[in-house]
C-alpha cells in the first residue's frame, strides 16, 4: 500500500527558476518532487520575519506537487523560531554526549514560558491547521491513504495536535513520521542543566515533557544513529515511567504509552550523490577562494578548507586555533555566514568568531574566512581543489558535508586527493562504523583539543589521502533516496 507524502518542515524547498537545493531532506524526496506526489507544507517567512512570498497560500509547482505556506508576524517568529526552537531546543539537542556548556562561547538554554505559548500555537492554530486542510483536500479526491512526515526540532509539540484532530474529525488512514535531524541528548545531561537555575528547573522539566510528549504522537520517530535512539528512550523512562517499552529486533523500539504506540529507530539520512558527482565534475571555485589558494599554494602552503554556516556547535573558533598551531604550513580558506542574527546567543557567537579571528591573525595570513553563502555546487568545487577539509563539529545530528568531500575527489588521481579531518557528529559514527580511518584519508580528531588535531593534521595532511573504498561506500550506502524508500516503507508497515 503506498501513502501520499505530505512534508511538514520549517522551510520550504527552492521552487524559483535557477534556486539551487541544498540539504538532505529536498534529496530525499526529489522523486516525489519530480513525480508530482508531493505536497509540502513550510514558513513563508526568514529569520529576520521577513516574507518570501506575498499573501500567497500556495502554489502548484508542477501537477500534483504543491507547497503550502505558513505565516508568522515578527513577534511570532521572535518566541517560536529564535525563543524556544533556537533559544531553548537547539543548544540542549546538541548535548549528546557532553554537556558543551562548559565551552566559554556555547550559550545555556533560555527558557521562557511565553515562547512555549508562542510554539504551542504555531504548531497547534498553524502547521497543525495546514496539515488537515491539506489532508481533507486529498480525500474529497480520492486519496485516502496519507503520510505525514514532519521534520526536526520545530516541530515537536505537532503530532499531538494532528493525531488529536484527525481523532476529533474521525478521519482515519493517516500515519505520521517524525524525523529529528538534530542529536538527542542523554536525559541526566539535560537534567542537570536545568538544575543549574533552581528558580526555573521545575518549569523547564515540565515543558521539556509536554515537547517530549508531543512526539511519542507520531506512529514513527527516526533518528540519525542508534546512540540517539538510546538516549531518548532513556528519557522516556525517566519522564513517563508508565510507558512501556519493547524491543522489537533491527535496531527499532515500540513505545506504548496510553492508547498511542510509536515505534523509534534510526535513519541516517543520505545526500544527492549522483548531483555531487555532477558539481565535482563541472562546478568552478568561487573566484575569491581560488586566488587565495592559488597565493598560498604559491608561498608553499597546503590549502584546508570549511563551508559551514557560523554557529556555536559547529567548532569554529577552536578550529580558528588549530590553524594557528599549524599556520607556517597550512592556510585556512573558508566559507562561514552568519545565522539566526536574531536569537541573543548567535549575536554573542557572533562577536566572538571575529574577535578570534582579530587575535589569532590581525593580518589575516592565514586565516581567510568569508561571510558569503556558498552554492551547493561551490561547495563541492572547494572540497575538490583542497588539501584538506576540517570540519571539526562540537555536535551535529549528521553533517552531509563529510559524504560531500569524498564524492567530491571521485575524479581524481589517488595522490591528488585531499584528507577529512571529521569531529563529533552522526556521519562520524557511520564511517567507524564502517571500518573507516586514517589509512582511508578519514582522520577523526576532538574538536576540544585544538593542539591534538594539529599534531594530526601534520601528520596526515598531504600523506593520507581518500580512498576508493571511502569513495565507493559513500556512493553505494548514503543515498538519500535510500533513505527514503526506507524510512516511508517502514511507516506504512
Amino acid at each position: 500500500m503506498s501513502y501520499r507524502p505530505i512534508i511538514i518542515a520549517n522551510r520550504c524547498p527552492p521552487y524559483r527558476e535557477g534556486e539551487q537545493a541544498a540539504g538532505g531532506l529536498t534529496a530525499a524526496f526529489r522523486n516525489y518532487i519530480e513525480s508530482g506526489d508531493l505536497t509540502w507544507i513550510g514558513l513563508a517567512m526568514g529569520d529576520n520575519g521577513d516574507g518570501l512570498v506575498d499573501g500567497v497560500d500556495s502554489i502548484e509547482v508542477r501537477p500534483g506537487y504543491k507547497i503550502r505556506f505558513v505565516y508568522r508576524d515578527q513577534r511570532g517568529m521572535e518566541q517560536y523560531y529564535s525563543g524556544l526552537s533556537n533559544g531553548f531546543i537547539w543548544p540542549i539537542t546538541h548535548m549528546d554526549e557532553q554537556n558543551l556548556i562548559n565551552l566559554p562561547y556555547y550559550p545555556k538554554p533560555v527558557f521562557n514560558c511565553r515562547d512555549f505559548m508562542e510554539y504551542e500555537w504555531t504548531s497547534r492554530s498553524c502547521f497543525s491547521v495546514a496539515a488537515i486542510d491539506e489532508v481533507k483536500s486529498l480525500k474529497e479526491v480520492g486519496i485516502n491513504n496519507i503520510s505525514i512526515f514532519i521534520q526536526d526540532y520545530h516541530h515537536y509539540r505537532l503530532p499531538e495536535h494532528i493525531k488529536t484532530e484527525l481523532g476529533n474529525l474521525g478521519i482515519k488512514g493517516v500515519k505520521i513520521a517524525h524525523f529529528i535531524h538534530t542529536p538527542f541528548p542523554r536525559c541526566n545531561i539535560v537534567k542537570e542543566i536545568f538544575k543549574t537555575d533552581r528558580a526555573t528547573e521545575k518549569d523547564e522539566l515540565h515543558h521539556y515533557g509536554l515537547l517530549i510528549s508531543g512526539i511519542l504522537h507520531a506512529d514513527l520517530i527516526g533518528f540519525h544513529i542508534p546512540r540517539y535512539v538510546q538516549n531518548f528512550l532513556g528519557t522516556v523512562r525517566e519522564f513517563f515511567p508508565e510507558a512501556e517499552i519493547n524491543d522489537l529486533g533491527d535496531g527499532k523500539y515500540s513505545i506504548q504509552r496510553g492508547d498511542n504506540m510509536v515505534v523509534v529507530g534510526d535513519y541516517p539520512i543520505g545526500l544527492d550523490v549522483d548531483g555531487v558527482l555532477e558539481a565535482a565534475a563541472n562546478a568552478e571555485t568561487d573566484r575569491g577562494a581560488s586566488a587565495i589558494m592559488k597565493m598560498e599554494r604559491d608561498a608553499g602552503k597546503k590549502i584546508i578548507v570549511g563551508a559551514e554556516r557560523r554557529d556555536y556547535t559547529k567548532g569554529h573558533l577552536r578550529r580558528f586555533e588549530t590553524i594557528h598551531h599549524v599556520r607556517n604550513d597550512v592556510a585556512y580558506v573558508a566559507f562561514a555566514p552568519p545565522c539566526r542574527e536574531g536569537t541573543k546567543a548567535y549575536q554573542d557567537y557572533n562577536r566572538a568568531f571575529l574577535k578570534k579571528i582579530r587575535k589569532l591573525d590581525p593580518e589575516r595570513k592565514f586565516l581567510h574566512v568569508s561571510d558569503e553563502t556558498l552554492s551547493p555546487s561551490r561547495t563541492i568545487a572547494l572540497f575538490r581543489d583542497s588539501d584538506g577539509v576540517l570540519i571539526n563539529t562540537h555536535s551535529d545530528g549528521m553533517n552531509l558535508n563529510i559524504f560531500e568531500a569524498p564524492l567530491a575527489q571521485e575524479s581524481l588521481l589517488p595522490n591528488d586527493r585531499s584528507t577529512v579531518y571529521v569531529g563529533n557528529c552522526g556521519a562520524r559514527y557511520l564511517l567507524e562504523q564502517a571500518g573507516f580511518g586514517v589509512e582511508d584519508g578519514v582522520v577523526f580528531v576532538n574538536p576540544s583539543d585544538p593542539e591534538e588535531t594539529a599534531r594530526r593534521i601534520r601528520q596526515t595532511l598531504g600523506k593520507k589521502r581518500i580512498s576508493d573504498r571511502v569513495i565507493n561506500w559513500v556512493k553505494r550506502t548514503r543515498s538519500a533516496s535510500l533513505w527514503t524508500d526506507k524510512i516511508l516503507g517502514d511507516l506504512m508497515d
